[in-house]
Parts: structure tokens; sequence; C-alpha cells
């Protein structure tokens, strides 16, 4: 919110912004990373669902779209107390995609597969995890929860999306060599 306002402020229009928020000595990203709803929505909201097995296919799916999209990145740093929520560091905008990953259309492709079956199956277990370690998986992202959708089985579920883990984050944070310090801005409180 605070960098969304102050471009207010100032009046530019800055669209597709996001922040990662590391931890520590150590700039470990905090949270995984989750993609835009639409990206899991395609699943089931198609004409005829859930009877229809008209599913997407991964070369022409928006989830693959959100990957290769390019996304603006403001990364703050907090102190090591969680607790007081310090920023010790914000580093320049910076602007990523989740292509730059090694192998990353195959476990992306996988893990859509992996989508597509428990939808055909009917059976919420089988889709990926965190710990299946496919670079992405699916959880809830629902804005509370009677949030829900018919799942294929018939059930209403909390609303999901496609997430990128977040050491697949700290992976490209890495490779950029955004931890120097002659590549950050600090600030304190």
């Amino acid at each position: 919110n605070t960098i969304k306002n102050y471009y207010q402020t100032l009046e530019i229009k800055e669209e597709n912004f996001r922040v990662i928020t590391i931890t520590g000595k150590s700039y470990r990203v905090k949270e995984s990373f989750p993609l835009p709803n639409s990206t899991f929505e395609e699943f089931y909201k198609h004409d005829g669902y859930p009877d229809s097995s008209k599913y997407p296919d991964f070369a022409n799916s928006k989830f693959r779209e959100a990957l290769i999209q390019k996304y603006n990145m403001y990364i703050i740093q907090l102190e090591d107390s969680d607790e007081n929520y310090i920023v010790k560091r914000i580093w320049k905008k910076t602007e990523i995609s989740f292509d730059m990953l090694e192998n990353w259309e195959k476990l992306a492709e996988k893990t859509f597969d992996q989508t597509k079956e428990a939808f055909i199956k009917g059976e919420t277990a089988l889709f990926p995890k965190i710990s299946s370690n496919l670079l992405f998986h699916i959880r809830p992202k629902a804005a509370n929860s009677n949030d829900t959708f018919q799942f294929s089985d018939g059930s209403d579920i909390t609303k999901r999306t496609f997430w990128v883990n977040s050491s697949s984050i700290e992976t490209i944070l890495e490779s950029l060599d955004l931890f120097n310090a002659d590549s950050s801005e600090t600030r304190t409180n």
C-alpha cells in the first residue's frame, strides 16, 4: 500500500507491480507468490462445467501466460524480528518473470497436468503441493471462507490458484545478484 500510495501522490501510473518480502541476512523469501486467480479459474469457468471435460491445454493456458509475463517487483527486507515489521531496506524496482527459472516450462506443465487430473478425477488431494518440488503449487486464495466454487466432484471448495514457491523466487533473486550493497536503497523507520 505504501508503494501504491507513493505513486498515486506523484500521479504516476504504475501497473503490474508486486512486492516480495524477505527477512534476515539470508534473504529468505517470506511467502510464496500467488498468480492471478484467472490462471486457475479457467479449469472451471467454461461452458458445460462440471460435466464437460473441456479443460485448457498448457501451451495456451493463462497459467503459462502468467509465468512469462514481466512483473515489476519491489523487494523489501525486514529486520530479523518479524514481530515489529521494521523495514530494513527496499531494493529498487526489478523486472522479473518466472520463465527465468531452470526447467520452468517442464515443471509448470507437470503442475498444470496434475491440476487437470485432479479436476478430471474429482480429487482435490491430487493438486500439486509445495512439497511436490515442482517450483509451483496449488493452494487456496480467497477473500474469505465463503469464497468458494463448485469442484468437479460437486462439492463447494475454497477458491484456489497457482502459486510460485518461495524457494523459486529466491532462486530468481539470487540469479539477479540484487543483494550487493550498491544495488539497494536503505530506509529506516
